[in-house]
């Protein structure tokens, strides 16, 4: 399984999530592998390579829909430690500027916070 994005917050946790299901990840998505994407903070837009898709036989996925009961097994995954999500930074309202830049530097792995403090 390729994790495209594997720095972020969604990332860090597909990566482990995917551990956890016994899947090899990798950076480069090889010879029928399966993409697949939840999310479009970048941006709507990408540039693909169809051939990348043909000469690969690769199957590519969306998914929008959660399936009952994800997010309690998710919950329980964080209880036992077996999920642990990653922070790269913790910023106080007052500092909402900073911790845009920080998100938009991409220069972090993991969730960037911002707290009621």
């Amino acid at each position: 399984m390729e994790i495209a994005g594997a720095s972020g917050g969604v990332g860090t946790t597909a990566i482990q999530l995917c551990l956890l299901r016994g899947a090899r990840v990798i950076g480069a998505l090889r010879q029928r592998g399966r993409y697949s994407t939840s999310g479009a903070i970048a941006g709507p837009a990408v540039e693909f390579d169809l051939r990348h898709l043909i000469y690969k036989d690769l199957q590519f996925t969306g998914a929008t829909i959660t399936p009952p009961g994800l997010f309690a097994r998710a919950r329980r995954l964080i209880e036992t430690g077996q999920l642990s999500p990653q922070l790269a930074a913790r910023f106080p309202l007052k500092d909402l500027a900073k911790a845009q830049e920080a998100f938009m530097s991409t220069s972090h792995i993991g969730n960037i916070v911002v707290t009621m403090e």
